[in-house]
């Protein structure tokens, strides 16, 4: 029996292939190994094809004959976005024998696709730059990642910035290591339950979180950590290996999640909402879903195109509206009116059998009002050249047909403006003029107009 210390060069084989230790990319004279909490991850080179496979050696401790069964699990899920390394086999005295009684330590390791790329730690250690489309690029491929366990019921349940890696060199794919833990419908309960790791474990985390919403206070935290990682304070408040600090973790007076949640905010303003509901919850299942996540970064990286502005002017006047029978708006007592059938086989057919002649009464309780003034918010976003754009966006009500939106420089709207008309609740403008903007807006339906809103300002 040999103790099991590689070293670069030195050639295992497994399973009838030839496997090659990598060196260490800065120190060429060790083995090149990543230590994790259960195990040891060593970069191997297959001789046939040059192809990079990581053999993950467990800790004593963690050495287990569920990891068989665990390994033909997670081969399930192999397909799946961002579960590269689920395609997997596991090194056992059946399969690899010779192997397994030269080196104990190798019993129950498992080998599987290396991931190239940078971790979230990687990234943040060496204070990588992102402009504001790469941060949001990245967050939205994790997010796809994400919503897809969420839409099948599972959770990798250690969501982190070790176990999260970027390539970088392309920008369009983001995989997931650590896996062994994953939560889906149908594995069995591992032996030690994940509990989260420092700087995004919630604070019921002691509990355990492999279940369904395992995920959601980390993606979070982790969401906000991407979409801000454009903002120069982000980077310079960061902790070493990730933003927070695990002390403090859910502190509504933590500086750091101040400023997190001021810059999200700039970015979008929903998602500093899912954040602030993330940080504020109770329980894991508190947390937003990662659908609303995916969702809100989805339509900050496609912002709505700019309307053109229209010169303001008057609705047009209502209609002149006729009745057979007398009709009384606005009480409310109801009244009817009789209408006389058509012999029309069409309009018959709605009624059942009708003769010509038979009369029918109609109810009229329909109420027809102005509608109420919306509430109008604004937020910021970056385009792709950098500039500052301004999402105005307002909730209004059901019954509303059209909007019209004023533009002023008067903050108080004594003159008048200019307006665009449009079904959207939301427009975007670039603002690079030298004078503050104004904004508001007011409903319309077949009545009329009504009242104008809030009034939203826009500095120079």
């Amino acid at each position: 029996m040999t103790r099991f210390e590689p070293k670069p060069g030195d050639i295992i084989e497994i399973t009838g292939q030839e496997y090659q230790f990598s060196p260490h990319p800065v120190i060429s004279t060790m083995a090149y190994g990543q230590a994790a909490r259960k195990s040891i991850v060593y970069q191997l080179k297959r001789k046939a094809n040059n192809e990079l496979f990581a053999l993950k050696a467990f800790k004593p401790k963690y050495q287990e004959n569920l990891i068989v069964s665990n390994t033909k699990d997670l081969s399930k899920y192999k397909s799946i976005s961002g579960l590269k390394v689920c395609n997997r086999q596991c090194i056992t005295k059946n399969s690899d024998r010779n192997l397994v009684n030269k080196y104990p330590e190798l019993e129950y390791a498992v080998l599987m696709p290396w991931i190239s790329g940078s971790t979230w730690t990687d990234i943040v250690v060496s204070k990588t730059i992102f402009d504001i489309n790469s941060s949001l690029n990245y967050a939205y491929l994790l997010a796809s990642v994400l919503v897809e366990f969420e839409d099948r019921g599972m959770a990798h349940c250690d969501i982190a910035d070790g176990n999260v890696v970027f390539d970088l060199t392309t920008g369009s794919e983001i995989q997931l290591v650590d896996v062994e833990d994953i939560f889906a419908p149908g594995l069995p309960t591992p032996s030690y339950i994940p509990s989260g790791s420092p700087g995004y474990a919630h604070r019921t985390c002691s509990d355990g979180q492999w279940h369904a919403e395992g995920d959601r206070f980390a993606a979070a935290v982790l969401f906000a950590e991407i979409i801000c990682w454009h903002n120069p304070q982000i980077r310079s408040k960061a902790q070493q290996e990730h933003y927070f600090d695990s002390k403090e973790m859910q502190d509504l007076e933590s500086s750091r999640y101040e400023l997190i949640l001021s810059v999200l905010n700039s970015v979008n303003l929903n998602l500093s909402l899912l954040l602030k509901q993330a940080w504020e919850s109770n329980s894991l299942c508190d947390c937003p879903r990662i659908f609303l996540w995916h969702k809100g970064i989805k339509e900050t990286i496609t912002p709505t195109p700019v309307v053109e502005w229209i010169p303001i002017s008057p609705p047009p006047p209502a209609l002149p509206v006729t009745f057979s029978g007398p009709i009384t708006w606005n009480i409310p007592e109801i009244e009817w009116e009789q209408l006389e059938i058509s012999t029309n086989p069409t309009i018959n057919s709605q009624f059942g059998s009708l003769s010509d002649g038979d009369n029918i009464l109609f109810e009229n309780n329909v109420k027809m009002e102005l509608p109420n003034a919306p509430i109008l918010a604004l937020s910021q976003e970056m385009n792709s050249s950098d500039d500052l754009l301004y999402r105005v966006f307002w909730i209004g009500s059901q019954t509303d047909d059209f909007y019209e939106v004023e533009e002023s420089s008067d903050e108080g709207f004594t003159s008048t403006g200019k307006i665009i008309k449009t079904t959207e609740r939301y427009f975007v403008i670039t603002c690079k003029s030298s004078k503050s903007k104004n904004f508001r807006v007011r409903a319309g339906n077949a009545v009329g107009v009504g009242e104008w809103s809030n009034i939203i300002s826009i500095p120079a």
